[in-house]
């Protein structure tokens, strides 16, 4: 991996330091150099193996290699005037510390300018591909830093020169410049892999774009050549499916070229899923799977968030489909799939959640000896993407509680005689809130999802309808009913 994400081999001249029994001026200035030079997430990652692996003595005796000590002077950190600290137009809760003691604990923690301009400035001299690649691989593997703080406040408050009151305003109540230093840390600690993940995002989308406009911008003669380039590999995660297939098949507008460049865009395809070690492709430049669509229902006056996402598509569908295709198919209109979108959302409460909803059924499905494979598991995945929100708390972050959008997947494998039991179960987590929508509702959702007209498969609205309100709690019995409970929390 890039040196400015590298936790390994960049580690191993400075943990010999700390090991070493000859620690001499060359080799400690060495070591300093060597630390200085570090990205912010690499210093954390180091920070955190010193604090697990090195003994106090060792590490107290070296403080002034790990940290830089030279930014420090007790007397800017006496009482602050008013005008010394940041202005606010709203009232600020807890102590606010002076402007300077910011930019010198980047200098004391030797933070540099961001981890994400050190990578930028590494990879600027890289073909747009070859930085697309680097981002989306660097993206996927970053680890979150251990930093074990109790011990950094034990050693800290060891060094004198640590122990210096810094005041805060407006209550001028000071405490040691160390357990202040600490809490900044720790906030840039937890903030760093997510700050990271975003930029790398932005970096994806912002490349992946160059590379389309290089596709899209093509005259149907210009295509097949451009489809000879490395750029061309990346194609199914820069664009829906559908689209995908149109350029297809607008470069193989020349039929002479139909066999050698359908065998090269399924080589491209087997050498993308080599290099993201994916079997699905989604449009990672599509700013929609970091969006969220709030709705606010008139009546009731409850605003949900629906989860947008582009779908997941599997790429053995693209293989599929490109080897499915003859020349006779040329000159026919693409079939465009166009995922179904639901009548009727389900709204999941503040303190739920899409994935550990799945869990719970899955746990049904365990329960009554249906088997799930991966089909069927995409589709449950599918059925609880496009139908069920949640209600809009903006204080929480729903993406980590989403399942993925595998797009449209009808969920036809439940059995008739479960219908109802897996009605009821619904029904149950509406009795006890965990959805806020009602039995109409579900049931409507459920008539129109998975029921097929003139159907034999049991979701009819007719037949669920008719499900007492004092059997919502038999689906079927009370162990399913106690393990459902357990996996989304429902007090008794």
């Amino acid at each position: 991996m890039n040196h400015s994400l590298n936790i390994e081999e960049s580690f191993d001249s400075i943990i010999l330091f700390f090991f070493s029994d000859f620690q001499t001026k060359e080799f400690k200035e060495f070591t300093k150099i060597k630390i200085k030079n570090l990205s912010p997430y690499q210093y954390y990652h180091l920070l955190g193996w010193l604090l697990e692996n090195i003994k106090d003595d060792i590490l107290l005796a070296n403080l002034d290699i790990i940290f830089d000590f030279s930014a420090l002077k007790p007397k800017k950190y006496l009482p602050t005037e008013p005008g010394e600290v940041t202005a606010f137009n709203e009232p600020v809760e807890g102590p606010v510390l002076p402007n300077r003691f910011g930019k010198d604990c980047i200098k004391f923690f030797r933070m540099g300018y961001g981890t994400i301009k050190n990578l930028k400035d590494e990879v600027d001299s890289f073909e747009s591909i070859n930085r697309f690649i680097l981002y989306y691989k660097a993206e996927k593997c970053l680890i979150e830093p251990q930093v074990d703080y109790e011990r950094l406040l034990h050693l800290m408050s060891m060094e004198e020169r640590l122990c210096f009151p810094v005041y805060d305003f407006p209550n001028e109540n000071s405490a040691p410049f160390y357990g202040h230093a600490i809490n900044y840390l720790r906030r840039n600690v937890e903030q760093e892999v997510k700050s990271l993940k975003q930029s790398l995002e932005e970096c994806l989308c912002k490349e992946g774009e160059k590379i389309k406009k290089m596709f899209l911008g093509k005259s149907k003669q210009s295509l097949p050549m451009a489809f000879m380039t490395k750029e061309a590999m990346v194609l199914p995660i820069l664009m829906g499916f559908e689209q995908w297939k149109r350029l297809v098949l607008d470069s193989l507008y020349y039929k002479k070229y139909f066999t050698l460049l359908k065998a090269r865009i399924l080589f491209l395809l087997d050498q993308l899923q080599e290099v993201i070690k994916n079997r699905y492709f989604q449009d990672l430049t599509s700013y929609a799977k970091r969006r969220g669509l709030i709705v606010e229902d008139k009546e009731t006056g409850i605003r949900t968030l629906k989860s947008l996402s582009p779908p997941m598509v599997n790429s053995y569908e693209y293989r599929k489909w490109l080897k499915n295709l003859k020349l006779s198919d040329l000159n026919r209109e693409v079939k465009v799939e166009v995922e179904k979108p639901s009548k009727n959302q389900i709204i999941i409460s503040k303190t739920g959640s899409q994935l550990k909803l799945k869990k719970a059924l899955l746990e049904f499905f365990a329960h009554i000896k249906l088997r799930i494979d991966e089909e069927r598991d995409r589709a449950l995945e599918s059925f609880v993407y496009r139908n069920f929100s949640y209600e809009y708390d903006e204080k929480t972050d729903y993406s980590k509680r989403t399942v993925n959008n595998f797009g449209y997947k009808p969920m036809t494998f439940i059995p008739s005689e479960h219908a109802k039991d897996f009605t009821k179960l619904l029904l149950y987590l509406s009795d006890k809130d965990y959805l806020v929508s009602n039995k109409t509702q579900i049931i409507r959702m459920l008539d129109d999802d998975i029921h097929e007209k003139n159907g034999k498969d049991g979701f009819s609205y007719s037949s669920l309808i008719r499900i007492p309100s004092d059997e919502h709690h038999l689906f079927p019995d009370d162990t399913i009913r106690r393990r459902v409970r357990s996996i989304l929390r429902i007090d008794n």
